[in-house]
């Protein structure tokens, strides 16, 4: 592995690699339930009980995770950037941008679906 916090940037990679699969499985899981609740009938339709905006609204905890990848992210830009190894640190300066690309995307889709819940 790189020198210059090769090691820590590879935990802070597991670390956001593992938050997105999460973050993004949880957003499909939302996208579904209001999916299957907009194809129910208006009059046979129930609230899940989730009031948008409580603590217990799943899109609140997926904006936080969506911000603790972002906040991970920018520790990893930072760390990349000080690699002595030109080839690791291109290596490294791809894989974080990937993963903010990724987080970038999450994001847009949830404030979507924010969008229509408002």
């Amino acid at each position: 592995m790189a020198t210059g916090g090769g090691g820590n940037l590879s935990e802070l990679y597991s670390n956001s690699k593992r938050l997105l699969l999460k973050t993004r499985d949880a957003l499909e899981r939302l996208e579904r339930l209001e999916y299957k609740s907009s194809s129910v009938s208006s009059s046979l339709s129930t609230s899940n009980g989730v009031v948008s905006g409580t603590s217990d609204d799943p899109s609140i905890v997926i904006r936080r995770d969506i911000i603790q990848i972002q906040s991970l992210c920018s520790d990893m830009d930072r760390l990349w950037r000080s690699i002595a190894a030109k080839s690791q640190r291109d290596l490294w300066k791809i894989k974080v941008k990937q993963v903010a690309e990724e987080v970038d995307s999450l994001k847009a889709s949830l404030d979507k679906y924010v969008s229509r819940h408002q």
